[in-house]
């Protein structure tokens, strides 16, 4: 049984040949095909020959090879209809073995003996492009919350293998798309209506399909064209178990401190928070309307459809239509080839104001469009820019609005004030070189072209190698979608040939901006002296092994809280706790449990019960 679900699950090629095999040789299928097939005088001696096969492939297989396969199908069918969670992780999680029992097989046997950097290379691109054919497979079987996490990579042409951005690049508006019959139903469940009495005319055939959504273009019996959007309840359901899978194998990679150039476990966590949101029509209808309003009025050259309130709900968004061709059509953004000749012929210009507005949505209003793909910004027919898809909009906190104004405003004007802010931005950099921060804030927070990193993956053998080591230990969740906004749009004017700098064309709104706060003093005073710093650090450095000493929290979160409430040592603890310093202690012991944390202050009141 065991040497069953081995082959079935790591080698499926050479399970289903043994199948063949065993089929072939099955004993009544074998004497139909030897004696009415092959009536010559032969037919004997084929006979004896399959049946000296089906001896053989018993020896492989074991003599019960066709009842278990048969056993497993049926418990396989079953636990897919009661079970569909259940079933969703296990094909996730074998997915998963076989992408790593194939690297491990390229890292630790077939590269063995190879010195030839061109071999080897060769090597890892064979295997990269089976992992991507591999992923893309599952991907699409699998669909919801992996689906999402697919369109993130096929954005992210920087960060991964470029085998693997090709092949998942058919994700950004291709999913499979409901059939006609549950989306009248939901229509006519929704708006309590038959079809026919609301739209004079209803697309059988979607003009987008996604992971949360699919759009079919309508025309109202007002005669209003529209575009109506329809949920996916189906993957809702399924999303929360994609996200405990994928949270648990990040946390795990964390744990086997198997690093990628990227925090990955605060990705998943934002994208954990976001992927729920896109779910919620009656936010979205929220945002085309405030969003739209104040964009319109600021930038009148890009579009973005007014909602149709009466033909809303929680599961339906109606909303204008708008005519037009996806900039998905002019440009490919995975493999980097324009269609130069169908494009407009102010592109340039029309992008350069695209980009202005996330400026001003950014650092101006505090919310913004977090998913301007290809696929989700269009050129209408009038020859304007429109901005569709409102379900992914990241709403920032004030201070961290203000920190990407200052952010911007430091690295237009090249000063080294950068460095503090990412701090405060908690952008953890694995470098001290003040040069290679800069180049990765850069390549982060704006969109120039003009440095050669800007153009490279990591997994690219050009990569510079002073940056090969250094990773992003930290991403904050409230920054990570102003970081996916800007690979998007760096993606977009790479594959145009195109070099226009955020920073240049933010400048003004991030001045506006960082204007009214008081964060530009707070700035300043970061810039502590060295001696100051050391002795932070010694303190953090006590507290940590006091911690641990105790068997208490003490890895780097647990250690950034502390240092966040300003508390550096037991004795601060002990004085928060007697000055009532309630905010800092909730923060300080923000990862603690309740029992941790009443553990942790009974050694403290006992440490100062020994001091007196």
């Amino acid at each position: 049984m065991l040497k069953f679900i081995v082959i079935k699950s790591l080698a499926p090629s050479l399970y289903k040949l043994l199948l063949l095999g065993h089929l072939l040789v099955y004993e009544p299928l074998a004497n139909v095909v030897a004696r009415k097939r092959f009536r010559q005088r032969n037919a004997s001696d084929l006979f004896t020959g399959l049946m000296s096969c089906r001896r053989a492939m018993r020896r492989v297989t074991g003599e019960n090879f066709l009842k278990l396969h048969v056993s497993f199908e049926i418990f396989n069918l079953c636990f897919r209809c009661t079970l569909p969670g259940a079933y969703r992780t296990l094909k996730f999680y074998k997915f998963l073995l076989r992408l790593s029992c194939g690297y491990g097989k390229t890292m630790f046997w077939d590269t063995r003996h190879i010195n030839c950097e061109i071999q080897l290379n060769s090597k890892w691109a064979h295997r990269h492009t089976w992992g991507a054919k591999l992923t893309k497979s599952a991907i699409l079987e699998l669909s919801g919350f992996y689906l999402k996490v697919a369109q993130v990579i096929a954005s992210k042409a920087d960060m991964l293998p470029r085998q693997y951005v090709e092949e998942l690049s058919c994700v950004l508006d291709d999913c499979p798309p409901m059939p006609m019959s549950r989306v009248k139903r939901f229509v006519e469940e929704d708006l309590n209506t038959p079809l026919h009495c609301i739209f004079r005319e209803f697309s059988e055939n979607p003009i987008g399909s996604a992971t949360i959504a699919q759009v079919h273009s309508a025309v109202t019996c007002s005669g209003q064209y529209v575009a109506v959007k329809i949920q996916n309840i189906q993957n809702k359901k399924i999303m929360r178990f994609d996200v405990l899978n994928m949270l648990f194998v990040s946390r795990l990679l964390d744990r086997l401190q198997v690093f990628l150039p990227f925090d990955h476990t605060n990705i998943l966590l934002e994208y954990s928070a976001q992927v729920p949101l896109e779910f919620d029509f009656q936010r979205e209808r929220q945002m085309l309307s405030v969003l739209g309003a104040s964009l319109h009025e600021n930038f009148p050259n890009i579009i973005v459809p007014e909602p149709v309130d009466y033909l809303c709900t929680s599961r339906i968004l109606t909303m204008r239509l708008i005519k037009g061709c996806p900039l998905s059509n002019f440009v490919n953004i995975d493999i980097g080839n324009s269609t130069w000749s169908a494009a407009p012929h102010n592109l340039e210009e029309l992008l350069s104001i695209l980009l202005t507005s996330f400026g001003f949505q950014i650092l101006e209003i505090g919310a913004f469009h977090s998913d301007p793909h290809p696929g989700n910004v269009m050129i209408s027919d009038s020859g304007d820019l429109a901005l569709i898809d409102f379900g992914q909009v990241k709403i920032l906190s004030e201070h961290t609005r203000l920190l990407l104004a200052h952010l911007v405003i430091s690295l237009y004007e090249g000063t080294n004030n950068f460095s503090n802010i990412l701090n405060l931005l908690r952008v953890e950099l694995s470098t001290d070189d003040l040069e290679l921060q800069r180049t990765i804030a850069h390549i982060l927070f704006d969109t120039r072209m003009d440095i050669p990193e800007a153009l490279l993956s990591p997994f690219d053998p050009d990569f510079p190698k002073e940056l090969v080591g250094v990773r992003i230990c930290n991403i904050p969740t409230d920054v990570f979608m102003v970081i996916r906004v800007i690979a998007i749009f760096r993606g977009v004017f790479a594959a145009f040939r195109m070099d226009i700098h955020a920073r240049k064309l933010w400048i003004d709104i991030a001045r506006r901006s960082a204007k009214s706060s008081h964060l530009a003093s707070h700035v300043k005073e970061m810039k502590r002296n060295k001696s100051e710093l050391t002795e932070l650090v010694e303190k953090l450095k006590m507290l940590n092994t006091w911690l641990r000493l105790n068997n208490l929290p003490c890895d780097r979160k647990q250690m950034f809280c502390f240092a966040r409430a300003n508390i550096l040592s037991v004795e601060d603890i002990d004085a928060a706790v007697k000055l009532n310093k309630n905010h800092a202690l909730e923060v300080a012991f923000a990862y603690f449990d309740n029992s941790e944390k009443h553990r942790c202050l009974e050694l403290v009141l006992m440490n100062r019960a020994v001091r007196i």
